[in-house]
Order: C-alpha cells, then sequence, then structure tokens
C-alpha cells in the first residue's frame, strides 16, 4: 500500500543553480515524461499483434497493437534501466523476462529485436504508475494544464519508482540466442 507521502522526482533546472547541481542534473534520467508522436506497423508481418511507437526524442519502442495512441503522455524507460517488479504492471513482454539484480526482482530494460525492428526502451502508460500520476497532477494544478505538463516532462521518475542503472557485476544476464527462441 502506498505511504501518504509523496516521493519528490528529480526537479528541473532552474536559473543560478550551482555547478554541481546543474551537473547532477545533467546525469542520464532513466525515467521520463515522454509524448507518442507515431505509431506505425513493424517491418515483420511475423509479428502482427505489435505496433512500432515513436517517442519524442526518436526513440522507436516495440509495443503491444492497440495500447497507446499518438499525442499520448506515457513514462519512458531508457535502456539499461532496472525496473523493480514492485513498480510494474507485468505485460505480455515481461511474464518471463524477470531477472534479479541488486538484491531484488525486476525488468532490465535492453535493445530487443523483434524481427527486423529494433526497440528501444520500454514505455508504460502513466496511469499505471498511482504515484507518478499523482505527481504529474500537482504540477498541472499548481502550473496550470500546459505549463504542468511541460515542468513534469523536465523530471526523472527512477527515485519515486524505485528504477534503478543496470550494471551488472558479471554477464550472467546476457542472454544466448538460443534463450530467445527467436
Amino acid at each position: 500500500m502506498e505511504s501518504e507521502t509523496t516521493p519528490t522526482p528529480t526537479p528541473a533546472p532552474q536559473k543560478g543553480m550551482t555547478r554541481s547541481t546543474t551537473s547532477a542534473m545533467l546525469e542520464r534520467k532513466l525515467v521520463t515524461l515522454r509524448k507518442i508522436t507515431n505509431i506505425s506497423k513493424p517491418c515483420s508481418l511475423r509479428y502482427k499483434c505489435l505496433e512500432v511507437a515513436t517517442v519524442s526524442g526518436d526513440f522507436d519502442v516495440v509495443i503491444r497493437k492497440g495500447k497507446f495512441k499518438v499525442g499520448e503522455l506515457i513514462l519512458y524507460f531508457e535502456v539499461d534501466s532496472f525496473i523493480p517488479s514492485s513498480a510494474l504492471k507485468l505485460s505480455w513482454l515481461m511474464r518471463h523476462r524477470l531477472t534479479t539484480f541488486d538484491g531484488a526482482k525486476g525488468y532490465h530494460v535492453r535493445p530487443r529485436m523483434f524481427g527486423k525492428q529494433h526497440s528501444r526502451g520500454y514505455i508504460m502508460a502513466i496511469e499505471d504508475h498511482a504515484i507518478v500520476l499523482r505527481i504529474v497532477n500537482i504540477m498541472k494544478e499548481e502550473y496550470g494544464p500546459v505549463e504542468g505538463l511541460r515542468v513534469a516532462s523536465m523530471m526523472a521518475f527512477e527515485d519515486v519508482m524505485g528504477v534503478k542503472k543496470w550494471e551488472p557485476e558479471d554477464d550472467s544476464d546476457t542472454p544466448t540466442p538460443s534463450a530467445h527462441g527467436h
């Protein structure tokens, strides 16, 4: 059950910040709010139940057909993010792909191939994570709908979701070609 206090995500850069604060803000954000700019069919007819969503920043992510719409705001997870299972609504992609990292079960986001289609990252509906949805709504109330979404889109949400940067100690998580079954 969620607690009443809402963890604070990494804030957007502000004028007058110190060099150390600014450099911390320039670190790679693993989880961000983005917009789906295009949805297309994958190159291969083998995957009729899949589509390719392009998110702002020009990242193509393979998704289940009909799950998202162009213009929809989503959470985008960068490659090499480790999403703990507690932050996941287990999907078709993740059911059998959970792994253990830093003592927790979860999903390692990595580049994947579906036929000839590259998939870079993972996307999740904002509604699938209540704390993030609450933060976005607070920003919209505080700054207005347009400015609130702009401010929220500059935030990083990995801390509130418990997402970590994947840094394996060995190659045990690297799948072999026979493990994919593709």
